[in-house]
């Protein structure tokens, strides 16, 4: 095992409170703009981020898996956007 050094700290420090609380921040305000049930849609978007920035930035391969799960997911979208999309909203306007 390697030392603790002061990088490894200042790392783990900038991924904790850059990146994962801006995006909890950015996701709340999503839910006060345009509802909870719009923008918790948009949580499955997270894998497919991650897997396209794991092959732009780390150089990963995209694999055929990679392609079956993001088809799914953008189905997935697609299927809930047109079930709500003649549902009113609390207000009684369609979404």
């Amino acid at each position: 095992m390697g030392r603790n050094c002061l990088c490894n700290d200042l790392s783990i420090a900038y991924v904790t409170i850059f990146p994962s609380f801006l995006a909890q921040i950015f996701f709340l305000r999503s839910v006060d703009l345009i509802g909870p049930g719009r923008s918790g849609v948009f949580v499955n978007l997270t894998p497919i981020f991650s897997a396209l920035l794991a092959v732009l930035l780390l150089g990963e391969l995209f694999q055929l898996y990679h392609g079956i799960s993001l088809t799914l997911v953008i189905i997935g979208l697609w299927l809930a956007r047109d079930l709500s999309a003649g549902q009113p909203t609390k207000r009684g306007s369609p979404s």
